[in-house]
């Protein structure tokens, strides 16, 4: 008896060999870190329509939300860049 594979593991299947098929050299991590940017799954999009809707209703209650500089500021010290 043969068990089908699921749709979503030949799509990725078929990634992964396209990838090494390219020469790309990717650890099994950056793969599939790859993989999950390129194709989101609906619990993914699902919490994105959440953060867009909860963003939506701040703006429409009068939130003008921190300047871009501020933004700039926190970004970089968050991921350890030079300004």
């Amino acid at each position: 008896m043969s068990i089908d594979p699921s749709p979503d593991l030949v799509r990725f299947h078929q990634f992964l060999s396209a990838q090494l098929a390219s020469g790309t050299e990717l650890s099994p991590e950056q793969a599939l870190h790859i993989w999950r940017e390129e194709n989101p799954g609906e619990e993914d999009e699902d919490d994105e329509i959440e953060v867009l809707r909860a963003a939506i209703a701040d703006l429409e209650a009068g939130s003008r939300g921190i300047s871009l500089e501020e933004f700039d500021k926190q970004l970089r010290a968050r991921h350890g860049l030079s300004s």
